[in-house]
């Protein structure tokens, strides 16, 4: 639970009570649009369609490629399936090209982000304004937030032409002077609804906010700890390729269980890979099929580094395939297999049902 800063100068209680009672994710992803750009533009004016853009962009990404469900009823993942899916909008676009792209969007796109603004600008103010009941319409809610005694953090205006919202000073200047907590509070609301709805779903953090995931960290000391056993054994293989390169041969590593779904860096889930295949492969599952050569390879790479140093922050990573390392240390490489089995299986499952698609490798990358 993330406590907000308190305030002489703004009813923070009001604020705190914006997430009550959610059953959609509008709410969370309105503010998170809003506290973002505000500091971007440094205005106490947004366009409403500036917003809704920006609401598209950040679930995007958790949508896309992390296969998180928003709810059977929530427009947001409906209206980015709908870009993609009707519209022509790529998946993989960037994060800076896609909203360039959605705020000079024409009629038909701006109609199809206008869908979820038709209610959350006004919903979101219902601490301050009250709820008026089940026949309420946007029009209580905009006259209500005119009032300045209800003392709303933003009321409606069309400037130029533009709808958009304007902020009352003493509210912008709580939001962004605590910018960055207040954005952790509606981060880590908007992990627990969407964990609510994607139980098998890890590293929700990491996955929802797209800064975290753009600051990864590289695979560096993890190359290593490869490129040392590599040295050893004198060539590189790769399972998907079922080609052993030499160990002068340039590789990626890729993440056996898409990072998209795993959401960690730990060794065991590592594997050499061509550059080629790597592109190819994505966020997509491989085939279970494989596991029993994955086995082999780390049954190599985790013995010949506990032989060196047990104590090897990277080598205990491997405790996370759910055995103790002295256990790992012992096993046979049947057994090891068998861990290894059992662990992919499960991901592979779960990742599965979250909507993460089986990759074959193409003929023409076949090495």
């Amino acid at each position: 639970m993330i406590n907000l800063p308190v305030s002489m100068n703004v009813d923070v209680s009001k604020l705190s009570q914006v997430f009550n009672s959610t059953s959609a994710s509008y709410k969370f992803y309105w503010f998170i649009a809003i506290l973002q750009l505000m500091t971007e533009k440094n205005d106490d004016f947004l366009s409403i369609h500036s917003i809704l853009s920006r609401m598209v962009v950040n679930a995007w990404y958790p949508v896309n490629f992390c296969h998180l469900k928003l709810g059977a009823s929530d427009r947001v993942g409906q209206v980015i399936h709908s870009l993609v899916n009707d519209c022509g909008y790529e998946v993989v676009l960037k994060r800076d090209r896609l909203d360039d792209k959605l705020n000079r969007a024409d009629a038909k796109i701006r109609r199809t982000i206008g869908k979820l603004g038709e209610m959350v600008p006004y919903r979101f103010l219902s601490p301050w304004t009250g709820s008026f009941g089940r026949n309420a319409c946007n029009r209580d809610f905009m006259m209500a937030a005119q009032n300045e005694a209800n003392n709303t953090p933003y009321y409606f205006v069309t400037e130029n032409g533009v709808k958009g919202i304007k902020f009352r000073r003493l509210w912008l200047d709580y939001f962004l002077r605590n910018n960055r907590i207040l954005l952790d509070f509606a981060y880590f609301n908007l992990a627990t609804y969407i964990q609510n709805r994607n139980p098998e779903a890890s590293g929700l953090l990491f996955k929802i906010d797209y800064s975290q995931f753009e600051s990864r960290p590289p695979l560096v000391r993890q190359h290593r700890f490869w490129d040392e056993y590599v040295q050893m054994r004198g060539f590189v293989h790769s399972l998907y390729s079922s080609t052993n390169h030499n160990s002068d041969y340039r590789y990626d590593l890729d993440h056996f269980m898409p990072w998209t779904f795993v959401a960690h860096n730990q060794i065991w889930n590592l594997t050499p890979i061509e550059d080629d295949l790597n592109s190819s492969k994505s966020n997509k599952l491989p085939s279970l099929s494989l596991v029993k050569e994955l086995a082999k390879d780390h049954f190599g790479l985790f013995h010949y580094h506990f032989e060196k140093n047990r104590e090897n922050e990277i080598l205990l990573e491997y405790a996370n395939l759910g055995e103790p390392i002295e256990t790992l240390a012992t096993m046979p490489v049947d057994s090891f297999i068998g861990v290894y089995e059992k662990k992919m299986t499960a991901l592979h499952e779960a990742a599965s049902s979250l909507g993460f698609a089986d990759w074959k490798m193409p003929e023409s990358l076949s090495v």
